[in-house]
Protein backbone atom coordinates (compact mmCIF):
# COMPACT_ATOMS: atom_id res chain seq x y z
CA UNK A 1 0.00 0.00 0.00
CA UNK A 2 2.34 2.58 0.90
CA UNK A 3 4.66 2.09 -2.35
CA UNK A 4 1.61 2.38 -4.17
CA UNK A 5 1.14 5.90 -2.50
CA UNK A 6 4.66 6.50 -2.93
CA UNK A 7 4.43 5.74 -7.01
CA UNK A 8 1.03 8.19 -7.27
CA UNK A 9 2.70 10.69 -5.51
CA UNK A 10 5.33 10.80 -8.16
CA UNK A 11 2.75 10.92 -10.97
CA UNK A 12 0.35 13.15 -9.39
CA UNK A 13 2.18 15.80 -7.62
CA UNK A 14 -0.62 15.90 -5.43
CA UNK A 15 -1.29 14.14 -1.74
CA UNK A 16 -3.11 10.99 -1.60
CA UNK A 17 -5.54 12.60 0.62
CA UNK A 18 -6.24 15.20 -2.39
CA UNK A 19 -8.60 14.18 -5.00
CA UNK A 20 -7.63 13.54 -8.76
CA UNK A 21 -9.43 12.82 -11.43
CA UNK A 22 -8.11 9.84 -13.37
CA UNK A 23 -10.87 9.51 -15.82
CA UNK A 24 -10.06 8.75 -19.41
CA UNK A 25 -6.24 9.29 -18.65
CA UNK A 26 -3.54 11.02 -20.74
CA UNK A 27 -0.56 9.92 -18.72
CA UNK A 28 1.03 12.08 -16.49
CA UNK A 29 3.75 14.93 -16.85
CA UNK A 30 6.79 12.86 -15.34
CA UNK A 31 10.36 12.79 -16.03
CA UNK A 32 12.99 10.00 -17.24
CA UNK A 33 14.18 10.09 -13.29
CA UNK A 34 11.14 9.97 -12.06
CA UNK A 35 10.29 6.66 -14.51
CA UNK A 36 12.81 5.31 -13.49
CA UNK A 37 12.52 5.54 -9.57
CA UNK A 38 9.03 4.38 -10.49
CA UNK A 39 10.37 1.48 -12.27
CA UNK A 40 12.42 0.64 -9.39
CA UNK A 41 9.60 0.74 -6.76
CA UNK A 42 7.31 -1.53 -8.70
CA UNK A 43 9.72 -4.50 -8.53
CA UNK A 44 9.14 -4.26 -4.58
CA UNK A 45 5.54 -4.21 -5.06
CA UNK A 46 3.83 -7.18 -3.80
CA UNK A 47 0.13 -6.78 -5.36
CA UNK A 48 -0.24 -7.51 -8.74
CA UNK A 49 -3.56 -5.39 -9.20
CA UNK A 50 -1.77 -2.70 -7.66
CA UNK A 51 1.28 -3.70 -10.38
CA UNK A 52 -0.70 -3.50 -12.80
CA UNK A 53 -2.48 -0.48 -12.29
CA UNK A 54 0.55 1.55 -11.73
CA UNK A 55 2.60 -0.01 -14.89
CA UNK A 56 -0.27 1.14 -16.86
CA UNK A 57 -0.06 4.82 -15.45
CA UNK A 58 4.11 4.20 -16.76
CA UNK A 59 3.01 3.20 -20.70
CA UNK A 60 0.04 6.24 -20.25
CA UNK A 61 2.76 8.79 -19.27
CA UNK A 62 5.43 7.97 -21.95
CA UNK A 63 2.72 7.07 -24.94
CA UNK A 64 0.37 10.11 -23.72
CA UNK A 65 -3.09 9.75 -25.94
CA UNK A 66 -2.97 11.92 -28.74
CA UNK A 67 0.21 13.82 -27.93
CA UNK A 68 4.29 12.90 -28.59
CA UNK A 69 6.59 11.53 -25.90
CA UNK A 70 9.04 13.27 -23.96
CA UNK A 71 11.29 10.53 -24.35
CA UNK A 72 13.92 9.94 -26.31
CA UNK A 73 14.10 6.38 -28.34
CA UNK A 74 16.88 5.12 -26.21
CA UNK A 75 14.91 5.87 -22.73
CA UNK A 76 11.69 4.50 -24.22
CA UNK A 77 13.33 1.02 -24.59
CA UNK A 78 14.85 1.12 -21.47
CA UNK A 79 11.45 1.73 -19.85
CA UNK A 80 9.90 -0.99 -22.20
CA UNK A 81 12.24 -3.58 -20.50
CA UNK A 82 12.32 -2.77 -17.27
CA UNK A 83 8.29 -3.72 -17.62
CA UNK A 84 8.78 -6.76 -19.33
CA UNK A 85 11.64 -8.27 -17.03
CA UNK A 86 8.48 -6.95 -13.78
CA UNK A 87 6.34 -9.20 -15.88
CA UNK A 88 8.80 -11.88 -15.50
CA UNK A 89 10.45 -11.67 -12.55
CA UNK A 90 6.85 -10.55 -10.48
CA UNK A 91 4.36 -12.02 -12.09
CA UNK A 92 2.05 -14.37 -11.40
CA UNK A 93 1.83 -13.32 -7.62
CA UNK A 94 2.37 -16.27 -5.11
CA UNK A 95 0.14 -14.52 -2.91
CA UNK A 96 -2.85 -14.06 -5.27
CA UNK A 97 -4.08 -14.85 -8.74
CA UNK A 98 -2.43 -17.82 -9.50
CA UNK A 99 -2.74 -17.72 -13.63
CA UNK A 100 -0.70 -15.21 -15.99
CA UNK A 101 -3.72 -12.73 -16.38
CA UNK A 102 -1.92 -9.74 -14.70
CA UNK A 103 1.84 -10.78 -16.59
CA UNK A 104 0.05 -10.97 -19.67
CA UNK A 105 -1.46 -7.43 -19.36
CA UNK A 106 2.00 -6.15 -18.26
CA UNK A 107 3.55 -7.74 -21.36
CA UNK A 108 0.69 -5.79 -23.26
CA UNK A 109 1.91 -2.19 -21.46
CA UNK A 110 5.27 -3.06 -22.33
CA UNK A 111 4.60 -3.81 -26.18
CA UNK A 112 2.43 -0.65 -26.99
CA UNK A 113 5.47 1.30 -24.64
CA UNK A 114 7.74 -0.35 -27.38
CA UNK A 115 5.35 0.37 -30.37
CA UNK A 116 5.70 -3.53 -30.88
CA UNK A 117 3.67 -4.87 -34.38
CA UNK A 118 0.40 -6.16 -34.67
CA UNK A 119 1.46 -10.11 -34.36
CA UNK A 120 2.41 -9.68 -30.40
CA UNK A 121 -1.03 -8.23 -29.73
CA UNK A 122 -2.76 -10.77 -31.62
CA UNK A 123 -0.20 -13.50 -29.79
CA UNK A 124 -1.55 -11.81 -26.29
CA UNK A 125 -5.24 -11.91 -27.41
CA UNK A 126 -4.70 -15.71 -27.99
CA UNK A 127 -3.67 -16.07 -24.35
CA UNK A 128 -5.81 -13.78 -22.87
CA UNK A 129 -8.72 -16.19 -24.76
CA UNK A 130 -7.04 -19.44 -23.44
CA UNK A 131 -7.36 -18.22 -19.59
CA UNK A 132 -9.38 -20.79 -17.82
CA UNK A 133 -11.72 -18.63 -15.47
CA UNK A 134 -14.24 -16.75 -18.42
CA UNK A 135 -14.75 -13.78 -15.96
CA UNK A 136 -10.78 -13.06 -16.37
CA UNK A 137 -10.44 -13.89 -19.91
CA UNK A 138 -13.06 -11.04 -20.39
CA UNK A 139 -11.60 -8.69 -18.04
CA UNK A 140 -7.75 -9.43 -19.33
CA UNK A 141 -9.44 -8.67 -23.24
CA UNK A 142 -11.01 -5.35 -22.01
CA UNK A 143 -7.21 -4.67 -20.26
CA UNK A 144 -5.46 -5.27 -23.94
CA UNK A 145 -7.70 -3.18 -25.76
CA UNK A 146 -6.99 0.00 -23.52
CA UNK A 147 -2.94 -0.95 -24.04
CA UNK A 148 -3.28 -1.33 -27.82
CA UNK A 149 -2.68 1.06 -30.02
CA UNK A 150 -5.13 3.37 -32.28
CA UNK A 151 -4.27 1.20 -35.44
CA UNK A 152 -5.41 -1.61 -33.87
CA UNK A 153 -9.04 -1.01 -34.13
CA UNK A 154 -10.30 -3.88 -35.88
CA UNK A 155 -8.26 -5.94 -33.22
CA UNK A 156 -9.86 -3.92 -30.36
CA UNK A 157 -13.16 -4.86 -31.99
CA UNK A 158 -12.72 -8.27 -32.11
CA UNK A 159 -11.53 -8.69 -28.34
CA UNK A 160 -14.64 -6.33 -27.72
CA UNK A 161 -17.12 -8.89 -29.61
CA UNK A 162 -15.47 -11.56 -27.75
CA UNK A 163 -15.67 -9.43 -24.11
CA UNK A 164 -19.77 -9.09 -25.00
CA UNK A 165 -20.15 -12.49 -25.90
CA UNK A 166 -18.88 -13.96 -22.30
CA UNK A 167 -20.41 -11.78 -20.19
CA UNK A 168 -22.95 -13.79 -19.81
CA UNK A 169 -21.12 -16.95 -19.40
CA UNK A 170 -19.66 -15.42 -16.09
CA UNK A 171 -21.18 -16.81 -13.48
CA UNK A 172 -20.93 -14.41 -10.58
CA UNK A 173 -23.26 -11.04 -10.22
CA UNK A 174 -20.22 -9.19 -9.45
CA UNK A 175 -18.22 -10.39 -11.62
CA UNK A 176 -20.62 -9.20 -14.42
CA UNK A 177 -21.10 -6.36 -12.96
CA UNK A 178 -17.19 -5.37 -12.79
CA UNK A 179 -16.69 -6.77 -16.21
CA UNK A 180 -19.43 -4.52 -17.97
CA UNK A 181 -18.01 -1.68 -15.88
CA UNK A 182 -14.46 -2.38 -17.61
CA UNK A 183 -16.41 -3.32 -21.02
CA UNK A 184 -17.95 0.53 -20.57
CA UNK A 185 -14.77 1.83 -19.76
CA UNK A 186 -13.05 1.32 -22.56
CA UNK A 187 -15.72 0.91 -25.47
CA UNK A 188 -16.06 4.54 -24.96
CA UNK A 189 -13.79 5.57 -27.70
CA UNK A 190 -14.30 2.66 -29.85
CA UNK A 191 -17.53 1.72 -29.83
CA UNK A 192 -20.32 4.42 -28.11
CA UNK A 193 -23.51 2.56 -28.22
CA UNK A 194 -21.83 -0.70 -27.05
CA UNK A 195 -20.23 1.51 -23.78
CA UNK A 196 -24.24 3.14 -23.53
CA UNK A 197 -25.48 -0.49 -23.33
CA UNK A 198 -22.56 -1.72 -20.63
CA UNK A 199 -23.61 0.96 -18.32
CA UNK A 200 -27.01 -0.19 -18.33
CA UNK A 201 -26.82 -3.44 -18.63
CA UNK A 202 -24.25 -2.89 -15.52
CA UNK A 203 -27.00 -0.49 -13.45
CA UNK A 204 -29.50 -2.86 -14.06
CA UNK A 205 -27.69 -6.02 -12.07
CA UNK A 206 -26.38 -3.67 -9.47
CA UNK A 207 -30.25 -3.32 -8.71
CA UNK A 208 -30.32 -7.45 -8.04
CA UNK A 209 -28.44 -6.83 -5.12
CA UNK A 210 -28.89 -3.39 -3.79
CA UNK A 211 -26.28 -3.48 -1.04
CA UNK A 212 -23.73 -0.74 0.27
CA UNK A 213 -20.57 -2.10 -0.88
CA UNK A 214 -22.13 -1.65 -4.67
CA UNK A 215 -23.28 2.17 -4.31
CA UNK A 216 -19.48 3.13 -5.24
CA UNK A 217 -20.01 1.17 -8.62
CA UNK A 218 -22.96 3.07 -9.22
CA UNK A 219 -21.88 6.28 -8.24
CA UNK A 220 -18.50 5.46 -11.07
CA UNK A 221 -21.21 3.99 -13.85
CA UNK A 222 -23.23 7.36 -13.16
CA UNK A 223 -20.20 9.12 -13.54
CA UNK A 224 -18.91 7.69 -17.22
CA UNK A 225 -22.61 7.76 -18.31
CA UNK A 226 -22.57 11.64 -17.39
CA UNK A 227 -18.78 12.18 -19.51
CA UNK A 228 -20.96 9.99 -22.44
CA UNK A 229 -24.39 12.36 -22.46
CA UNK A 230 -25.93 13.83 -19.67
CA UNK A 231 -29.55 12.40 -20.76
CA UNK A 232 -27.80 8.58 -20.15
CA UNK A 233 -26.73 9.14 -16.93
CA UNK A 234 -30.39 10.70 -15.96
CA UNK A 235 -31.67 7.65 -17.43
CA UNK A 236 -29.72 5.44 -15.18
CA UNK A 237 -30.85 7.16 -11.64
CA UNK A 238 -34.64 7.15 -13.07
CA UNK A 239 -33.91 3.13 -13.31
CA UNK A 240 -32.96 2.76 -9.74
CA UNK A 241 -36.36 4.80 -8.79
CA UNK A 242 -38.38 2.38 -9.90
CA UNK A 243 -38.80 -0.37 -7.67
CA UNK A 244 -39.33 0.79 -3.75
CA UNK A 245 -36.81 -2.35 -3.11
CA UNK A 246 -33.98 -0.20 -4.20
CA UNK A 247 -34.12 3.20 -2.87
CA UNK A 248 -30.75 3.30 -1.47
CA UNK A 249 -29.55 3.08 -4.56
CA UNK A 250 -32.22 5.79 -6.03
CA UNK A 251 -30.74 7.69 -3.11
CA UNK A 252 -27.39 7.13 -3.83
CA UNK A 253 -27.66 7.80 -7.58
CA UNK A 254 -29.35 10.85 -7.34
CA UNK A 255 -27.18 12.50 -5.35
CA UNK A 256 -24.36 11.33 -7.67
CA UNK A 257 -26.13 12.68 -10.75
CA UNK A 258 -27.43 16.40 -8.86
CA UNK A 259 -23.06 16.95 -7.51
CA UNK A 260 -22.40 16.31 -11.63
CA UNK A 261 -24.71 18.71 -12.83
CA UNK A 262 -23.96 21.49 -10.20
CA UNK A 263 -20.48 20.60 -11.00
CA UNK A 264 -21.18 21.13 -14.78
CA UNK A 265 -22.86 24.22 -14.17
CA UNK A 266 -20.54 25.92 -11.79
CA UNK A 267 -17.93 25.30 -14.48
CA UNK A 268 -19.41 26.73 -17.87
CA UNK A 269 -21.34 29.37 -15.58
CA UNK A 270 -19.55 30.10 -13.02
CA UNK A 271 -20.78 30.34 -8.96
CA UNK A 272 -22.00 33.33 -9.63
CA UNK A 273 -24.70 31.45 -10.58
CA UNK A 274 -25.92 29.31 -7.92
CA UNK A 275 -27.28 30.51 -4.58
CA UNK A 276 -27.82 28.52 -1.31
CA UNK A 277 -31.74 28.45 -1.80
CA UNK A 278 -30.64 26.43 -5.93
CA UNK A 279 -28.19 23.88 -3.92
CA UNK A 280 -28.32 21.20 -1.99
CA UNK A 281 -26.13 21.89 1.61
CA UNK A 282 -24.51 18.15 0.76
CA UNK A 283 -24.20 18.38 -3.41
CA UNK A 284 -22.19 21.78 -3.05
CA UNK A 285 -19.09 20.02 -1.12
CA UNK A 286 -19.21 17.47 -3.50
CA UNK A 287 -18.86 19.39 -6.63
CA UNK A 288 -16.44 21.42 -5.40
CA UNK A 289 -14.61 18.42 -4.07
CA UNK A 290 -14.71 16.79 -7.97
CA UNK A 291 -14.16 20.25 -9.45
CA UNK A 292 -10.86 20.41 -7.14
CA UNK A 293 -10.39 16.76 -8.82
CA UNK A 294 -10.38 17.95 -12.03
CA UNK A 295 -8.06 21.15 -11.26
CA UNK A 296 -5.56 18.64 -10.00
CA UNK A 297 -5.28 16.45 -13.17
CA UNK A 298 -5.25 19.55 -15.78
CA UNK A 299 -8.70 18.87 -16.77
CA UNK A 300 -10.15 22.28 -15.61
CA UNK A 301 -8.51 25.49 -15.85
CA UNK A 302 -7.91 27.69 -13.45
CA UNK A 303 -9.85 30.91 -13.87
CA UNK A 304 -9.56 34.62 -12.52
CA UNK A 305 -10.09 34.72 -8.84
CA UNK A 306 -12.89 37.27 -9.26
CA UNK A 307 -15.05 34.31 -10.40
CA UNK A 308 -14.41 32.23 -7.32
CA UNK A 309 -15.78 34.98 -5.10
CA UNK A 310 -19.52 33.99 -5.02
CA UNK A 311 -17.97 30.53 -3.85
CA UNK A 312 -16.75 31.97 -0.67
CA UNK A 313 -20.09 33.31 0.38
CA UNK A 314 -22.08 29.70 -0.86
CA UNK A 315 -18.94 28.30 2.09
CA UNK A 316 -19.38 31.16 4.57
CA UNK A 317 -23.31 29.65 5.00
CA UNK A 318 -21.96 25.96 5.15
CA UNK A 319 -20.91 24.27 8.81
CA UNK A 320 -16.81 24.30 7.98
CA UNK A 321 -16.80 20.51 7.19
CA UNK A 322 -19.00 21.05 4.41
CA UNK A 323 -17.49 24.75 3.35
CA UNK A 324 -13.64 23.02 3.01
CA UNK A 325 -14.00 21.49 -0.19
CA UNK A 326 -15.42 24.58 -1.41
CA UNK A 327 -12.87 27.44 0.56
CA UNK A 328 -9.63 24.09 -0.73
CA UNK A 329 -10.86 24.56 -4.98
CA UNK A 330 -10.69 28.11 -4.43
CA UNK A 331 -7.12 28.40 -3.02
CA UNK A 332 -5.85 25.80 -5.05
CA UNK A 333 -7.47 27.37 -8.56
CA UNK A 334 -5.93 30.97 -7.09
CA UNK A 335 -2.26 28.84 -6.56
CA UNK A 336 -2.37 27.60 -9.68
CA UNK A 337 -3.42 30.57 -12.02
CA UNK A 338 -1.42 33.13 -10.20
CA UNK A 339 2.04 31.52 -8.89
CA UNK A 340 5.46 32.69 -10.89
CA UNK A 341 3.44 35.83 -11.75
CA UNK A 342 3.54 39.34 -11.36
CA UNK A 343 -0.25 38.85 -9.83
CA UNK A 344 1.10 36.55 -6.91
CA UNK A 345 1.71 39.38 -4.54
CA UNK A 346 -0.87 41.07 -5.27
CA UNK A 347 -3.62 37.88 -4.61
CA UNK A 348 -2.15 34.92 -3.17
CA UNK A 349 -0.08 36.94 -0.50
CA UNK A 350 -3.72 38.35 0.96
CA UNK A 351 -5.28 35.58 0.25
CA UNK A 352 -2.33 33.24 2.51
CA UNK A 353 -2.81 35.76 5.12
CA UNK A 354 -6.84 35.85 5.47
CA UNK A 355 -6.41 32.45 5.73
CA UNK A 356 -4.05 32.90 8.59
CA UNK A 357 -6.00 35.67 10.12
CA UNK A 358 -8.82 32.78 10.34
CA UNK A 359 -6.59 30.02 11.77
CA UNK A 360 -5.96 32.85 14.17
CA UNK A 361 -9.29 33.72 15.08
CA UNK A 362 -10.53 29.97 14.97
CA UNK A 363 -7.68 28.83 17.38
CA UNK A 364 -7.96 31.74 19.48
CA UNK A 365 -11.94 30.93 19.88
CA UNK A 366 -11.61 27.27 20.38
CA UNK A 367 -8.74 28.33 23.29
CA UNK A 368 -11.53 30.39 24.93
CA UNK A 369 -14.13 28.30 24.81
CA UNK A 370 -12.29 25.65 26.03
CA UNK A 371 -10.78 28.21 28.73
CA UNK A 372 -7.45 28.58 27.69
CA UNK A 373 -4.96 31.26 28.11
CA UNK A 374 -2.57 31.68 24.68
CA UNK A 375 -2.32 33.36 21.66
CA UNK A 376 -1.65 32.57 18.03
CA UNK A 377 0.77 33.69 15.26
CA UNK A 378 0.48 35.32 12.25
CA UNK A 379 2.91 34.01 9.51
CA UNK A 380 4.19 36.43 6.48
CA UNK A 381 6.20 35.20 2.92
CA UNK A 382 6.09 34.61 -1.01
CA UNK A 383 7.43 35.39 -4.19
CA UNK A 384 7.39 36.55 -7.50
CA UNK A 385 11.96 38.05 -20.46
CA UNK A 386 12.54 38.54 -23.66
CA UNK A 387 13.70 37.91 -27.34
CA UNK A 388 14.70 34.79 -28.59
CA UNK A 389 14.24 31.50 -26.32
CA UNK A 390 15.82 27.90 -27.61
CA UNK A 391 13.94 25.02 -26.05
CA UNK A 392 15.70 21.92 -25.71
CA UNK A 393 14.58 18.93 -26.26
CA UNK A 394 13.17 17.37 -22.83
CA UNK A 395 12.44 21.33 -21.71
CA UNK A 396 8.25 21.03 -22.05
CA UNK A 397 7.62 22.94 -19.32
CA UNK A 398 9.83 25.74 -20.25
CA UNK A 399 7.88 26.44 -23.99
CA UNK A 400 4.51 26.24 -21.95
CA UNK A 401 5.97 28.94 -19.74
CA UNK A 402 7.27 31.35 -22.45
CA UNK A 403 3.69 30.72 -24.34
CA UNK A 404 1.95 31.40 -20.99
CA UNK A 405 3.66 34.29 -19.99
CA UNK A 406 3.30 35.81 -23.33
CA UNK A 407 -0.46 35.48 -23.42
CA UNK A 408 -0.66 37.03 -20.12
CA UNK A 409 1.24 39.92 -21.18
CA UNK A 410 0.10 40.85 -25.01
CA UNK A 411 -3.39 39.06 -25.72
CA UNK A 412 -6.52 41.03 -25.04
CA UNK A 413 -9.24 40.54 -27.48
CA UNK A 414 -8.19 38.17 -29.89
CA UNK A 415 -5.87 35.55 -30.97
CA UNK A 416 -4.57 34.65 -34.58
CA UNK A 417 -2.75 31.22 -34.73
CA UNK A 418 -1.43 30.19 -38.15
CA UNK A 419 0.33 26.58 -38.15
CA UNK A 420 -0.50 24.93 -41.64
CA UNK A 421 0.04 21.36 -39.37
CA UNK A 422 -2.33 22.32 -36.71
CA UNK A 423 -4.75 19.28 -35.76
CA UNK A 424 -7.35 18.52 -32.81
CA UNK A 425 -4.62 17.59 -30.64
CA UNK A 426 -3.28 20.72 -30.87
CA UNK A 427 -6.28 22.89 -29.17
CA UNK A 428 -3.44 22.55 -26.17
CA UNK A 429 -2.96 25.82 -26.64
CA UNK A 430 -6.29 26.97 -26.58
CA UNK A 431 -6.59 25.48 -23.16
CA UNK A 432 -3.53 26.90 -22.28
CA UNK A 433 -4.99 30.42 -23.44
CA UNK A 434 -7.72 30.00 -21.34
CA UNK A 435 -6.03 30.13 -18.01
CA UNK A 436 -4.81 33.88 -18.77
CA UNK A 437 -7.65 35.14 -21.42
CA UNK A 438 -10.64 32.75 -21.30
CA UNK A 439 -13.11 35.52 -22.73
CA UNK A 440 -10.44 35.58 -26.11
CA UNK A 441 -11.37 35.18 -29.79
CA UNK A 442 -9.74 32.47 -31.19
CA UNK A 443 -8.78 32.41 -34.66
CA UNK A 444 -6.86 29.50 -36.38
CA UNK A 445 -5.54 28.52 -39.86
CA UNK A 446 -4.56 25.36 -40.94
CA UNK A 447 -3.99 23.40 -43.86
CA UNK A 448 -6.35 20.42 -45.30
CA UNK A 449 -4.07 18.62 -46.44
CA UNK A 450 -2.72 17.97 -42.58
CA UNK A 451 -6.00 16.99 -41.69
CA UNK A 452 -6.46 14.36 -44.40
CA UNK A 453 -3.22 13.19 -43.50
CA UNK A 454 -4.26 12.71 -40.00
CA UNK A 455 -6.93 10.92 -40.74
CA UNK A 456 -9.12 13.10 -39.05
CA UNK A 457 -12.99 11.78 -39.06
CA UNK A 458 -15.69 13.84 -40.62
CA UNK A 459 -17.16 15.97 -39.84
CA UNK A 460 -13.72 17.65 -39.28
CA UNK A 461 -15.81 19.90 -36.62
CA UNK A 462 -17.78 17.03 -34.28
CA UNK A 463 -13.40 15.73 -33.91
CA UNK A 464 -12.18 18.89 -32.83
CA UNK A 465 -15.21 19.74 -30.99
CA UNK A 466 -15.19 15.94 -28.84
CA UNK A 467 -11.28 16.20 -28.80
CA UNK A 468 -12.30 19.67 -26.32
CA UNK A 469 -14.22 17.35 -24.35
CA UNK A 470 -11.82 14.93 -23.63
CA UNK A 471 -9.05 17.41 -22.72
CA UNK A 472 -11.25 20.08 -20.81
CA UNK A 473 -14.28 20.14 -18.52
CA UNK A 474 -15.08 23.89 -19.20
CA UNK A 475 -16.31 25.26 -22.84
CA UNK A 476 -14.27 26.56 -25.19
CA UNK A 477 -13.66 30.05 -25.87
CA UNK A 478 -15.10 31.51 -28.90
CA UNK A 479 -12.79 29.93 -31.45
CA UNK A 480 -13.05 29.63 -35.27
CA UNK A 481 -10.81 27.23 -36.84
CA UNK A 482 -10.62 27.83 -40.63
CA UNK A 483 -9.36 24.92 -42.81
CA UNK A 484 -7.30 26.09 -46.02
CA UNK A 485 -5.47 24.19 -48.81
CA UNK A 486 -5.50 23.81 -52.77
CA UNK A 487 -8.26 22.17 -54.64
CA UNK A 488 -6.14 19.88 -56.07
CA UNK A 489 -3.58 18.59 -53.29
CA UNK A 490 -4.92 20.46 -49.91
CA UNK A 491 -1.56 22.43 -49.50
CA UNK A 492 -2.17 25.63 -47.38
CA UNK A 493 -1.02 28.58 -48.58
CA UNK A 494 0.79 29.78 -45.60
CA UNK A 495 4.09 27.57 -44.33
CA UNK A 496 4.94 29.26 -41.04
CA UNK A 497 3.57 29.67 -37.96
CA UNK A 498 2.43 31.96 -35.91
CA UNK A 499 0.56 33.27 -33.03
CA UNK A 500 -0.45 36.89 -33.29
CA UNK A 501 -2.38 39.64 -31.56
CA UNK A 502 -2.34 43.51 -32.25
CA UNK A 503 0.82 44.60 -32.17
CA UNK A 504 2.62 41.36 -31.28
CA UNK A 505 3.59 37.99 -31.98
CA UNK A 506 5.29 34.85 -31.82
CA UNK A 507 7.11 32.30 -34.55
CA UNK A 508 7.38 29.09 -33.21
CA UNK A 509 9.76 26.50 -34.73
CA UNK A 510 7.74 23.73 -34.46
CA UNK A 511 4.14 22.78 -32.94
CA UNK A 512 3.24 23.20 -29.86
CA UNK A 513 2.17 20.05 -29.24
CA UNK A 514 5.60 18.75 -30.06
CA UNK A 515 7.84 21.66 -28.69
CA UNK A 516 10.36 20.67 -25.92
CA UNK A 517 9.86 17.31 -26.17
CA UNK A 518 11.97 15.07 -28.44
CA UNK A 519 13.58 17.88 -30.82
CA UNK A 520 15.13 21.45 -29.94
CA UNK A 521 12.76 23.96 -30.74
CA UNK A 522 12.90 27.62 -31.12
CA UNK A 523 10.62 30.53 -30.09
CA UNK A 524 11.27 34.45 -31.54
CA UNK A 525 9.63 37.26 -30.39
CA UNK A 526 8.14 39.61 -32.79
CA UNK A 527 7.97 43.26 -33.66
CA UNK A 528 5.12 45.18 -33.81
CA UNK A 529 5.94 45.74 -36.84
CA UNK A 530 6.92 42.54 -38.05
CA UNK A 531 3.57 41.12 -35.98
CA UNK A 532 1.04 43.51 -38.03
CA UNK A 533 2.94 43.11 -41.57
CA UNK A 534 2.48 39.31 -41.12
CA UNK A 535 -1.72 39.46 -39.65
CA UNK A 536 -2.68 41.94 -41.91
CA UNK A 537 -0.45 41.79 -45.35
CA UNK A 538 -0.17 37.80 -45.28
CA UNK A 539 -2.99 36.11 -43.06
CA UNK A 540 -5.84 38.27 -42.89
CA UNK A 541 -7.25 37.53 -46.48
CA UNK A 542 -7.44 33.76 -45.41
CA UNK A 543 -9.24 34.83 -42.15
CA UNK A 544 -11.34 36.88 -44.07
CA UNK A 545 -12.41 34.12 -46.49
CA UNK A 546 -11.64 36.86 -49.44
CA UNK A 547 -8.60 34.99 -50.91
CA UNK A 548 -10.15 32.45 -53.80
CA UNK A 549 -7.02 31.30 -54.93
CA UNK A 550 -2.72 30.50 -54.92
CA UNK A 551 -0.41 30.98 -57.43
CA UNK A 552 -3.42 29.95 -60.35
CA UNK A 553 -4.71 27.25 -58.10
CA UNK A 554 -8.38 27.84 -56.64
CA UNK A 555 -8.19 27.63 -52.79
CA UNK A 556 -11.04 25.83 -50.37
CA UNK A 557 -12.29 26.58 -47.31
CA UNK A 558 -13.32 24.52 -44.56
CA UNK A 559 -14.95 26.48 -41.24
CA UNK A 560 -15.03 25.11 -37.52
CA UNK A 561 -17.05 26.86 -34.73
CA UNK A 562 -15.30 24.85 -31.72
CA UNK A 563 -18.11 25.95 -29.93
Amino acid sequence: MALSLVCEFIFQKVLPSDPYDTTGSQGYAVTWPEIVEICKLLARLGNDGALYQLVRSVRQSVRPKGRGTSFNPQQISDIAGRLEDLAQSRLPSKRFIRHPGYQIAVRAEAAAVRRAGRQQFIDLVEEAEGLPNVADSAFLLCLLVEAMPAREADLKRRCLEKVSELLGQIPTLRDRIDRYEALARVARDADSQLARSSLSSAMELTLQADTPDLHATQRRIVDMAFQLDPDLAAALVSMTEKDPATLAAAANTRRRLASLQLKERATKEGFESLTPDSTANTNLPRAAWMMLASLNSGKLTPVHINRTRPALRLAAELPMSQGYPILTFVVENAARRYAGTPHAAQYLRPLFQAGLVAADLSFALAQRSAGIAGTGSLLNGLLAEKGHELIPAGERERATEVIRKWFAEYVHDYLVICDPYFGPEDLQIIKLLMGKKSDCRVSVLTGRRHQEQLRVPRPWGDAYRDHWKQISDQPPPDTRILVVGKASTGDPPFHDRYVLTAGSGLRLGTSYRSMGLEKDSEISRLSAEEANHIEFEQLRRYLDLSQYEHRGEKLTYYLIDLI
